[in-house]
């Protein structure tokens, strides 16, 4: 039998997933192409990397009960460790590219998306 914080533990971890799903799903309504989810590298981890046309668009998905919540989860910390995996990312897949974006798609509850681009201003 689970402990209580295992429970929570697989609770948060499959609220994550369904959000990176409905997340997924809205990218691809949106004519975005799904390269990698959940990608990892040595140096931190990306939802979902998508790419339309001559965009590579890298994704932070968050569920939250309040879209606001989401806006604030992200630290300085966190924004680093996405810049450092994008880097590694484009290294090694897309050398080439020069349009590049972070964006944040947040669920709350009742499934509602908010999409917010261009989160982090970096040079590539």
């Amino acid at each position: 039998m689970k402990n209580s914080n295992q429970n929570l533990g697989v609770l948060a971890y499959n609220k994550g997933l369904s959000a990176e799903n409905l997340a997924e799903n809205y990218l691809i309504n949106l004519q975005w192409n799904i390269l990698q989810k959940r990608f990892r590298s040595p140096v931190g981890e990306i939802d979902l990397i998508a790419k339309k046309t001559n965009w590579l668009l890298f994704v932070e998905v968050k569920a939250r009960k309040k879209m606001s919540d989401a806006l604030m989860s992200i630290s300085a910390k966190q924004r680093q460790r996405l810049i450092n995996a994008a880097n590694y990312y484009l290294e090694y897949y897309y050398p080439e590219i020069e349009n590049v974006r972070f964006d944040l798609i947040t669920i709350n509850q009742s499934g509602q998306i908010e999409h917010f681009e261009n989160i982090i201003l970096s040079d590539f």
